[in-house]
């Protein structure tokens, strides 16, 4: 009874919201169909307005081309001449222009490659003077070098010399530590 009252409610309720989406649904479509049927019907009136438009232009041009060509006088003709010795004037300009600019350009080149080529000798020589410098100073200290070594040599020698003097004037004397130093 209650149970069987419970699920009638909810039956009666599913049906109802079933109801109610379908019925949302059926709204939605029909704004839909409605919706495309206006874009069609607005589509067809631009593509009408456009046909038009093309119609208009062509036979605006036709008119154009008609008056045109009854237009043509003498006059036009001289004017279209004149144009033409204008235009050839232009492309002399144009080419007397271009001429002198690529003369520019080459002779930029030039001095370009002029300058390029005089930093490139001043870069060897200064490279050349700094190897030079540089070998001067190593022979120097070579020269010092070889000047300690032959120094150090005739101190040696000397040495030698009085110790082989003082040891023949005196067998027993030694030249390491005495036993006085150490104490």
């Amino acid at each position: 009874t209650a149970i069987k009252q419970n699920e009638e409610e909810d039956r009666a309720y599913v049906k109802a919201s079933l109801a109610e989406k379908y019925a949302r649904a059926e709204e939605r479509a029909l704004v839909h169909e409605v919706e495309r049927d206006d874009e069609i019907k607005a589509n067809r009136l631009k593509h009408v307005e456009r046909e038009r438009e093309r119609r208009a232009t062509v036979e605006k041009l036709r008119e154009d081309e008609e008056d045109w060509k009854l237009g043509v006088s003498l006059r036009q003709k001289a004017a279209l001449a004149k144009a033409e010795v204008v235009a050839a004037k232009g492309v002399e300009e144009k080419a007397r222009v271009a001429h002198e600019q690529r003369l520019l350009r080459e002779e930029e080149h030039r001095r370009k490659a002029e300058r390029i080529r005089r930093e490139d000798e001043d870069r060897r020589r200064s490279a050349e003077e700094e190897i030079h410098v540089k070998d001067l100073r190593s022979h120097a200290v070579m020269r010092e070098k070889e000047e300690e070594v032959r120094k150090s040599r005739d101190v040696a020698r000397a040495s030698e010399q009085l110790r082989m003097r003082i040891l023949g004037s005196d067998p027993n004397r030694t030249f390491g530590l005495s036993k006085n130093r150490l104490s």
